[in-house]
Formats: C-alpha cells, structure tokens, sequence
C-alpha cells in the first residue's frame, strides 16, 4: 500500500519587496550633488508596483520660485501605481541614470498593503504642512515611509533631507507590533 498523497495547490504566501532609487538632481551622469530618492514597492505575487515619491508642492518652475520668495512651498508625497506615477516621465525626460541603493525584502504582506500604508503616511505627512527647504524635501518622505514600513531609517550623503523626520511619531513599533500579528495570523492558518 503506497502512502497517501496530496496534492492540493500549495498556498502562495504574499510577499513585497521595497526598492530605494535616486538619481541626481543638477546633473545626469556626475553623481556629486544631491540625489532624488523614490520607493518602488513591488508585491511578488501579482508583480504589481506602487512608487512613493515626494516633492515640492509647487511642481511649475515659475510658481516654485514665487513660493519659495513667499515662503509658501511644502513637501508633499503620493503614492501611485507605476504607470500612474510621474516619476518614470521625469526620469525619462531629463535623461537620468536611476540607481538603487538597496531592496528590502518583506515576507508574509502583500504590496497592496504596503502600499495602502504607504499611502496613508503619506496623507499624513501632507496634511502637516511642512515646508520644502534642502534638509526637509523629497528624499524625507521616502525616508519617513520606508522608516514606517521597514524599522529602518535610510541614510546617505547625497540624500539630503534622509535625516529629517517630516512627522512627530516616526515610531515603527506600532506597524511592526500589526505585522507581527499578521505573521502570526499567517502562519496558524
């Protein structure tokens, strides 16, 4: 008599991966200046990504000069699917060369639901108001989002702004106490 055998699909358990990208903002190849920096989210399952991005809240160059002599030019961020976002067009259009710092790998939460959480700091964030100015700026917002979702803060010379926490409770216990929980859901079932 042969053992019995099953064959019931296995369960695909979710998983996302968060990827830290820049590009330097004077010029496209020399990589001395400032960097922009952007999260790519992937969720492994679907193969679905989301980027979050921040920058200023004037995008028009007239407009952002005038708020800047008015003092009136906050960080803002958004969180959009990849080809929602403008983050590829700017990119493409100003011919540069996007390098990743590093990828994280985060098991057992899709990136659906990173993203949502992603998008809910970065609602967050923008309802605070904070003003843009070189070490509070675009590479803030990837920092304070990928700070939430990982327990870890980026850092980097060129990423000016990385050290500026655009919100008061930039504690990740509390999200890393839900994802315990979740994994823990997870792995009972």
């Amino acid at each position: 008599m042969s053992p019995r055998q099953d064959y019931r699909p296995a369960r695909v358990r979710d998983s996302a991966t968060i990827e830290v990208m820049a590009y330097d903002v004077l010029a496209p190849e020399d990589g001395l200046g400032p960097n922009h920096a952007f999260l790519v989210i992937t969720d492994n399952a679907s193969g679905k990504r989301w980027i979050v991005r921040g920058g200023p809240s004037r995008r028009d160059p007239a407009e952002f000069y005038e708020a800047v002599r008015a003092g009136d030019l906050n960080v803002v961020g958004e969180v959009e699917p990849i080809d929602k976002s403008i983050e590829p067009d700017m990119v493409k259009a100003k011919h540069k060369t996007v390098r990743r710092y590093f990828t994280t790998f985060l098991p057992d939460v899709s990136g659906q639901a990173l993203a949502g959480r992603a998008a809910d700091i970065v609602r967050e964030t923008n309802d605070l108001g904070r003003g843009y100015w070189p070490n509070q700026n675009s590479n803030s917002v990837a920092a304070d989002v990928y700070q939430v979702l990982t327990g870890k803060r980026l850092e980097g010379g060129q990423l000016w702004g990385v050290r500026t926490r655009l919100r008061d409770d930039m504690n990740p216990l509390d999200w890393m106490r839900q994802r315990a929980v979740e994994i823990s859901d997870n792995l009972r079932r």
